[in-house]
């Protein structure tokens, strides 16, 4: 068990790193206005119920944090979130949820009620997947598992009803181009994109780019104040550089990071990888762009470290 109080800006801090604790403190709640929760398996997906009546006693809440907290998801026990009231947290003026399999994150969309507050939303491979017991024969079944269940479309429209200003990737192998677009077109107040670990082609930066020309049925992207691009493989050549000033010229970009290596791909097919210092892309961004930082190649961004604790 880890629990930390503190004190930050007169506020109180919570974080809470055992099941235990959340019930213990429900006393406490009445008067909390920062509340973290992290790495926490909380039992079957019904107990996301009790968590969120459990927040509907903070009402003076102003900052949750729901980091890593897990639950299992067994089709015999239901999770109805139909069956409870919406939570509203009326002084909530940030949300954060990170590192969340699907069967936790989605009710959570689903029934956290939604004032204008920023929500900060990290997302991985995880939400893609659910969180389940196993199917095994019986007598040789693992307790639990992991299994793909795909429906971006359903996140896509979970995000859609949520103000997400802040939007972190972990990663985007493990998400189609189409769906990539698709994420962005559903948050349409998003002023800062996160990527960590990944490749920067061509096809990226047009999934990225606002198109001047778009019919009127088109969904626009969201004018993008802020990218952060780390720990990525940038693919070396015209067309890629042209795609992603394209992207950067379809936004109105105030502070650009980026991190990685430069591949550089020989006429006989072998590569070599550079520093960013070496991308011409790095010298037309600096004249078009208010701030822009370099980082080392195996940079990230604090808020990708799921598995330490951090003083917010």
């Amino acid at each position: 068990m880890l629990s930390e109080y503190g004190h930050r800006r007169r506020a109180i801090n919570i974080k809470i790193g055992d099941p235990s604790m959340i019930k213990n403190t429900m006393d406490v709640l009445l008067q909390q206005v920062e509340l973290h929760i992290q790495n926490v398996a909380l039992g079957y997906d019904k107990a996301i119920i009790s968590l969120l009546n459990a927040l509907s006693f903070a009402p003076k809440l102003r900052n949750l944090r729901l980091i890593s907290i897990a639950t299992l998801h067994n089709p015999n026990i239901g999770c109805d979130t139909s069956t409870i009231s919406r939570v509203t947290l009326p002084k909530l003026q940030s949300l954060t949820l990170h590192d969340l399999y699907s069967n936790t994150l989605e009710p959570l969309l689903e029934t956290i009620g939604l004032p204008t507050y920023s929500v900060t939303l990290l997302l991985s491979s995880k939400c893609f997947r659910s969180h389940r017991l196993s199917h095994g024969k019986p007598g040789n079944e693992e307790p639990w598992g992991v299994y793909s269940v795909g429906s971006p479309e359903r996140l896509c429209r979970l995000v859609k009803n949520t103000p997400v200003e802040t939007l972190m990737l972990d990663g985007i192998w493990w998400m189609k181009n189409n769906a990539f677009r698709n994420l962005l077109e559903s948050t349409p107040v998003l002023k800062t994109l996160k990527i960590d670990h990944g490749t920067t082609t061509q096809d990226t930066c047009l999934a990225l780019t606002t198109e001047r020309n778009e019919s009127e049925d088109a969904v626009p992207l969201p004018s993008l104040e802020n990218i952060h691009i780390t720990r990525c493989v940038f693919h070396a050549g015209p067309k890629v550089e042209e795609a992603f000033k394209s992207m950067a010229r379809s936004h109105r970009l105030q502070w650009v990071v980026l991190g990685g290596t430069v591949r550089n791909v020989n006429p006989d097919g072998t590569s070599i990888s550079k520093g960013l210092e070496t991308f011409g892309l790095v010298g037309w961004l600096e004249t078009r762009v208010p701030t822009i930082r370099l980082v080392d190649q195996s940079y990230r961004s604090p808020e990708f470290y799921q598995n330490v604790w951090r003083l917010w």
